[in-house]
């Protein structure tokens, strides 16, 4: 049995821009080939695809099957059950290990045929695999422990994963307003999971924004906030600031690297496209946005989470989330 393992075509742009700018991602379907064709000179008489990419990446291949058996797809956190080709069976099963994903294969004369497939719900009857469960806990010391469990503070009701980006955007306009008092907003996307009532932690924190983005304070013109403003999350203190930026002028805000950096497969910043002009990007902070959430949670906040004051349109918080 063969394995193929890639990422997939034009997924550059979910990539933070600063990481892969002399990157360029090739047409997968022509490696598909390439490796399947190596992996059939090995002895493989079945082969495997693991795809981070959505299974429409892979409609157009019609001869997939004279180079692939089966495909396990990703990216899109969504359900993908189907067959691609003639009759490959091409499966996703959300997100966050609630489900399972799979399908049954039978080889006969050397020919690969799907028997089943079907997504099935994790149980926590389950029993445990007690060789995976030690490689876990080889990492869970005390020290691990330890820091999992810090509380930052209290919760008083939910944020949303947008809330919980407003959270994020506050925290880093108060962390570089002093030193850069120009700064018009803080802008941060909408994060990975909710936050409830009661007590969090850095594990909680780190499960709803787990991205290990730089922060990044940029110059850009007003077309490009206002695009920005109306899909990301955004804080500011200064009054009547949604409502005055003049489209051609130029303004300074912090945004971490990820949307500030965002650039288009050829290589063009297209979240803000004056950086490819008049714009500069005026510094970059190896800082952890999650971290910032965290001690302005303790320090900022006493502690003390309303989750009220975090809903879009409230308190400097974007009206147009």
């Amino acid at each position: 049995v063969g394995i193929i393992g890639m990422v997939g075509g034009t997924l550059e742009t979910s990539i933070t821009g600063a990481c892969i700018s002399n990157c360029y991602f090739a047409n997968p379907e022509k490696l598909i080939k390439q490796e399947s064709e190596s992996l059939r000179a090995q002895g493989c008489s079945m082969i495997i695809l693991l795809i981070h990419d959505d299974v429409r990446s892979l409609y157009g291949f019609s001869d997939i099957k004279d180079y692939v058996d089966g495909v396990f797809t990703g990216h899109s956190h969504s359900k993908n059950l189907t067959l691609v080709g003639d009759g490959v069976p091409a499966v996703q099963s959300y997100c966050n290990g609630q489900y399972i994903s799979h399908f049954s294969l039978q080889i006969k004369d050397l020919e690969v045929t799907c028997t089943d497939q079907g997504i099935t719900q994790a149980s926590p009857s389950w029993t445990v695999d007690q060789g995976i469960e030690a490689v876990v806990d080889s990492y869970l010391d005390d020290d691990f422990e330890a820091m999992a469990n810090r509380v930052a503070g209290t919760l008083n009701g939910q944020l949303s994963k947008t809330e919980v980006g407003n959270l994020g955007a506050r925290a880093i306009y108060e962390e570089y307003v002093e030193k850069y008092p120009d700064i018009m907003f803080a802008i941060e996307n909408s994060q990975r999971a909710s936050l409830y009532p009661g007590d969090i932690t850095y594990s909680d924190l780190y499960k709803a924004t787990p991205f290990t983005n730089e922060v990044c304070i940029i110059e850009v013109q007003g077309v490009d906030i206002v695009s920005m403003l109306g899909r990301n999350c955004a804080y500011t203190d200064k009054e009547n600031a949604f409502a005055s930026i003049e489209l051609t002028e130029y303004y300074q805000v912090a945004a971490i690297d990820y949307l500030a950096t965002h650039q288009s497969e050829s290589k063009s910043y297209d979240y803000f496209p004056s950086l490819n002009s008049n714009g500069k990007i005026i510094a970059s902070y190896a800082t952890y946005p999650m971290d910032l959430s965290f001690d302005y949670i303790q320090n900022e906040l006493g502690g003390v989470i309303d989750a009220d004051d975090f809903a879009s349109g409230q308190g400097g918080f974007s009206p147009y989330r």
